[in-house]
């Protein structure tokens, strides 16, 4: 190798392969996803001889070769004097590795030793190592120099030996820095540490200067060699010191302030360094991907170029088995039937902010946004042991409720790290005082219980007001301090503002038996059509006899209700018809009907059958999203089978004609006449 003085030191293995393993790359900011370090034999540059020291050069790569190009080949150092190293060139290929390498073009090849390379950025000079020409020095030693070549016209020319050479000593393995005014190379120079250390030569003004050792943190007793700079100004190098796990290793040092000074090298460790030598390490511009060289085993020749690659990769961490207890804080015992909602990711909000609304459709659309709608959540019951188990995954924040009528709902946020550590968590709480107020949401008039209703309990006492939300069923408890005035208020978009107060000024607070109330909440549309449809009565509905009884088989026409052209959602002006039939079937409680829609003749009988069923299903949303039995009315769709006209398949038409056809009818097809009193509306 080239530090070996007594043979010819040329052929020197660049092992750059390992580098980037000591440089803390691996990224473990995240809990599943890893970054692994891959290394492959370049199979399509390698040969049975020596390939090392690769480097990048544009979109190719350039490495020193001893294949043969007469005379036998080298398959070690040892044989140099068999064949000699030349500069070699392969572009990689776009199907994987790389197409046939040729030998550098015009000077940078010759008759003696070329090799180890370094280019400028524009890509338009290059330094390399050759053998002194001149043959052996006084201690009949050849020695190595350093030569600059420009690229003219594609080819290598205008050869000149720079001026830090000596004949005395060897100057090789040259490495540029990104900026091209720092010139890195290894030398057994006098003055030294060891045999070979590295050095560095500042260029100002065109002129190389005279060298610098860059000191203790890099050099050794031992030999240094093969250094690279990478974009980032990080110094890896190859060396034998004491430090290395086996022959030559690859270190890392990072750069300080000014051309010489590094922080203390550290060996890249089992990731790129084996028992074998590791040498010539080359890195891109993000220090993920690179060359180096080795003679490990399993090569395909003596010295071998590796390809390595930090790649990042998931790991999935399987889902983890948590359990959760409830202990009551002060009696410790366990709680049963305690409500434990577990949201997917970490929020700030309060308990009362954060359950999601609930679907309530009104015409089609929900009745409030609700930001935290799409958070997914599991909710939980705690069983006779006060615990329930739940399951964990990595990377999730999970916020955690837990409630029970009598105690203080409490809110913890946990991170799966936080989790993980144990297989259990406990938690504690603390029961309420006071009297309990139960809170019951009502629809009227159907009595259906109201989800999502905004609470305000006022205290007149401390003029403070306590807020919640009522849960599915339309309930929630507060706990009512005794000898006070409370006024209590329940509202929801659409509907009327509900409000009644409460005194606990009489009450015997020794006995905390709960108060129980029943809060009616008034559809405001339901409101607005209530005179309007109660005065129309039946007479204004068209087809009941003018004394207003209802008759079964009769058929009621509703002829403004409307829908959009060829689909199934009704016109908003039109919407009002709707609530006749609601209004009807809700005051008329023993009547049962069945809503028929129909259209006209265009279009194919299956198409007309198949929307005007879909027509009937808006109607059928609409009736029961308002508290309508569906036992208590069925909505057909007939298509065209119903027509009231001549305007069949054939038949030109007038498009009032076709109108007539498509209409919505509601038919009374059962009355109970137990309850004619109540019929007749005498209420």
């Amino acid at each position: 190798m080239f530090y070996q003085k007594k043979i010819n030191c040329f052929v020197i293995r660049i092992g750059l392969y390992y580098a980037l393993g000591c440089c803390s790359l691996v990224n473990s900011s995240a809990q599943t996803m890893t970054e692994t370090l891959t290394i492959r034999n370049e199979e399509s540059i390698n040969t049975k001889t020596l390939e090392y020291a690769p480097i990048f050069f544009n979109d190719q790569l350039v490495f020193t070769s001893t294949r043969p190009t007469s005379g036998a080949p080298m398959t070690s150092w040892r044989d140099e004097k068999k064949q000699f190293s030349d500069l070699y060139i392969a572009k990689k290929s776009k199907y994987g590795g790389f197409l046939e390498a040729r030998r550098l073009s015009g000077k940078a090849s010759s008759p003696y030793h070329d090799g180890v390379a370094t280019f400028n950025k524009t890509g338009t000079e290059i330094f390399f190592t050759r053998s002194n020409k001149n043959g052996k020095n006084k201690k009949n030693i050849i020695n190595l120099k350093i030569y600059a070549a420009q690229l003219v016209n594609d080819v290598w020319q205008n050869i000149q030996e720079l001026p830090l050479n000596d004949e005395d000593f060897s100057n090789c393995h040259p490495t540029l820095s990104p900026d091209g005014q720092a010139l890195y190379f290894a030398s057994d120079r006098p003055g030294g540490y060891g045999g070979m250390d590295i050095y560095v030569s500042k260029n100002i003004n065109g002129i190389w200067q005279h060298p610098e050792n860059l000191g203790a943190t890099i050099n050794s007793s031992s030999n240094e060699l093969f250094p690279f700079i990478s974009p980032s100004n990080n110094l890896y190098f190859a060396s034998n010191n004491k430090n290395s796990i086996g022959g030559l290793d690859i270190f890392r040092a990072e750069r300080k302030e000014g051309l010489a000074n590094f922080h203390i090298a550290k060996n890249l460790g089992t990731d790129f360094n084996t028992t074998a030598d590791e040498f010539g390490f080359c890195t891109n511009k993000t220090e993920t991907e690179g060359y180096f060289t080795s003679n490990r085993k399993g090569g395909k020749g003596g010295d071998d170029i590796y390809h390595w690659e930090w790649k990042q990769v998931e790991v999935i961490i399987a889902p983890e088995q948590m359990n959760l207890a409830v202990f009551d804080a002060r009696s410790q015992e366990r709680v049963t039937d305690a409500i434990i909602t577990i949201f997917d990711e970490a929020v700030s909000t309060t308990k009362n902010d954060i359950y999601p609304i609930a679907k309530m459709m009104n015409l089609s659309k929900y009745e409030q946004d609700n930001p935290y709608l799409s958070l997914e959540k599991k909710s939980y019951r705690t069983g006779s042991n006060g615990q329930i188990s739940m399951i964990i995954e990595a990377e999730k924040s999970y916020t955690i409720f837990i409630e029970k009528k009598g105690y203080n709902p409490i809110k913890k946020i946990i991170t799966y790290a936080e989790l993980s550590k144990e297989k259990s968590w406990t938690f504690s709480l603390e029961k309420k005082a006071g009297i309990p107020l139960k809170i019951q949401a009502l629809n009227m008039p159907s009595r259906v219980p109201v989800a999502q209703v905004s609470l305000e309990l006022l205290n007149h006492c401390t003029q403070k007001t306590e807020r919640a939300i009522s849960d599915e069923n339309g309930q929630f408890v507060f706990y009512l301090s005794c000898d006070c005035e409370y006024e209590l208020i329940g509202k929801k978009t659409a509907y009327r503002k509900y409000q009644k107060r409460f005194s606990t000024r009489y009450r015997n607070c020794g006995n905390l038996n709960a108060i129980n109330t029943e809060l009616y909440l008034v559809d405001q549309e339901v409101i607005a059509h209530i005179v309007k449809v109660d005065n129309l009565r039946f007479a204004n509905l068209n087809s009941f006899e003018a004394n207003g009884t209802p008759k079964e088989g009769q058929i009621i026409g509703l002829p403004e209700i409307r829908f959009s052209e060829n689909k199934a959602e009704i016109i908003p002006h039109t919407i009002d018809q709707l609530y006749k039939i609601h209004y009807f079937l809700q005051t008329y409680s023993n009547i049962d009907v069945e809503i028929s829609v129909h259209t006209d003749a265009r279009g194919s009988a299956k198409y007309n059958h198949r929307l005007s069923q879909k027509r009937a299903d808006s109607i059928t949303e609409f009736l029961i999203a308002k508290g309508v039995s569906q036992n208590r009315f069925s909505a057909i769709g007939y298509g065209e089978d119903k027509l009231l006209n001549q305007c069949t398949d054939g038949i030109s038409c007038s498009e009032e004609a076709h109108l007539q056809n498509m209409r919505v009818e509601m038919k009374i097809t059962k009355i109970n006449r137990l309850n004619a009193e109540y019929l007749l509306g005498q209420r």
